[in-house]
């Protein structure tokens, strides 16, 4: 039988800040040029779009309690159009890790 799937990740949307055409106005940082990412708590975007399990949550809200976060953004771009939901589920992630840790992120 196969494990009913449930989408988890409504609760990144509670307390997002939002412009009039409710996109996010949370802005990321880039990780800077001298910074070795090998320093931080290290997260892929790629794994953040999939996740969708309130446990996997909890798992990462643990390891980067106090901590910084680089999310990797190894997500490839095949088309102009798309780089809108990038930059809009970045900003997400972005805020909601920010609950967490000290500093947020990204990197390619």
């Amino acid at each position: 039988m196969k494990k009913k799937r449930i989408f988890f990740q409504d609760f990144l949307f509670e307390d997002l800040p939002i412009d009039e055409q409710d996109y996010p106005t949370v802005d990321f940082k880039e990780l800077p040029e001298n910074e070795d990412a090998s320093d931080y708590v290290v997260v892929s975007f790629d794994r953040l779009l999939r996740m969708d399990d309130e446990k996997e949550w909890e798992e990462l809200f643990g390891q980067a309690k106090d901590k910084s976060v680089c999310i990797k953004d190894d997500v490839p771009m095949n088309n102009s159009e798309t780089e809108y939901y990038k930059t809009f589920y970045l900003r997400v992630y972005c805020h909601v890790l920010s609950r967490y840790c000290r500093n947020v992120y990204v990197t390619a």
